[in-house]
């Protein structure tokens, strides 16, 4: 969860961050210079969450948890991963899908709890592959598993792209908002790509070319132009295409499940939704302009699922649910989790406390109920992956 506390410049910035920010930028202006004085805007998300050594996602600070800079659903308590076990259990029971892959495994708080749970159904998976682009993550997620699961740590592997043939269940838990979006503007009844340029001493948002037809979502194009007001600014990802595609070649059997913040189209591209939905995350703080703090703050916008969906069908998967993050763990048994940890003698007060504070959270609308969405993709599956029929949002994509 991520929430407004203070003001950009009330921030106190480490020596190492003031490089970061100061390095980073100065690589950002040099493309610039390269490319005529203009990148697109998806390029330079790419560069600072994603350049090697300086960017948001590749360098050494802090980002996940109370002390970083937001709190993802595995990190608020182990419930979250809890409900997961019980939705995959059935798959990971069946012998030709006995392995799990997560993609972008963050802190590793996700596998932890995951593993553990499906421990107490004694149901380790085979293997618990993971694929994690940022080798700073990777020595925080190294270090935590070893710790917490000396055992089975053995079966965990770290890879360094897609396996081929794979058999199991892939979990992607915030990962495809963390994918370069292009920004485009309404204007003049057109559509225009917008950039980033240096200009002034400073970088700044300027428009380039204008979008063909072809390039666009389907929503912004089939005679609507004329509900969108003037200026009207959205971001949609050309490249999820090709990750969704690259999912589904790697996917032999089995299933993968997604969970993000987002909006079907008809949703995401409401002629109401003038600005769009990019943000970005420093320390809980909550503001929309990532031009400030390069290398030192996430970026990020919601995610389109029937982009997701429309890709995942021409590519051989069945899109087989889609709902809220709260109908999803509903489904999997989350109160009933709470209450019989309520009623077990090793339980405090305190942590009864906590406890129901990390279910409201995870269910509230409010909170991360109904913003965050879960979208199963099968291929040649027979068991059942639970959480999806409580409610039922497949209609609405």
């Amino acid at each position: 969860m991520k929430q407004n506390s203070k003001t950009l410049d009330s921030f106190e910035l480490s020596e190492e961050a003031i490089e970061i920010q100061k390095s980073l930028t100065d690589k950002i202006i040099s493309e610039i210079d390269k490319q005529g004085g203009t990148i697109p805007f998806s390029q330079f998300i790419q560069m600072a969450l994603y350049q090697p050594k300086r960017g948001y996602y590749q360098n050494g600070l802090h980002k996940f948890g109370d002390k970083g800079d937001f709190v993802t659903a595995p990190e608020i308590g182990r419930h979250f991963a809890r409900c997961i076990a019980n939705s995959i259990f059935q798959c990971i029971n069946n012998k030709e899908t006995q392995s799990i892959l997560e993609i972008g495994a963050g802190s590793g708080a996700l596998a932890v709890n995951l593993l553990k749970s499906l421990g107490k159904m004694s149901l380790y998976p085979a293997e618990y592959l993971i694929l994690e682009p940022s080798a700073q993550l990777q020595v925080q997620q190294k270090f935590l598993l070893s710790e917490s699961l000396p055992e089975y740590f053995p079966q965990i592997k770290w890879l360094s792209k897609l396996p081929d043939n794979f058999n199991g269940v892939i979990i992607a838990n915030e990962v495809a908002d963390a994918i370069p979006c292009e920004r485009i503007k309404f204007t003049n009844n057109q559509w225009v790509r917008l950039g980033v340029s240096y200009q002034n001493s400073g970088l700044q948002v300027s428009d380039m070319d204008v979008i063909s037809a072809e390039e666009l979502p389907q929503s912004l194009t089939e005679n609507r132009s004329e509900k969108f007001v003037e200026g009207y600014t959205t971001e949609y990802r050309p490249l999820i295409d090709g990750w969704i595609k690259s999912l589904a070649n790697t996917l032999n059997q089995g299933a993968i499940l997604l969970v993000d913040y987002g909006y079907p189209e008809s949703e995401f591209y409401h002629p109401q939704r003038t600005s769009g939905s990019l943000n970005c995350f420093i320390r809980h703080y909550q503001q929309d302009d990532p031009l400030q703090l390069i290398g030192l703050q996430d970026i990020t916008a919601h995610v389109d699922f029937s982009q997701i969906a429309r890709v995942a069908d021409l590519n051989g998967l069945d899109i087989d649910g889609y709902t809220t993050q709260a109908g999803f763990l509903l489904e999997n048994g989350i109160t009933e989790f709470f209450e019989s940890d309520s009623n077990s003698r090793q339980e405090t007060d305190e942590t009864r406390y906590r406890t129901s504070q990390e279910i409201q959270k995870l269910l509230m609308p409010g909170q991360m109920g109904e913003v965050f969405k879960v979208i199963l993709l099968t291929k040649k599956l027979s068991t059942e992956i639970k959480g999806f029929t409580l409610q039922d949002h497949l209609h609405r994509l």
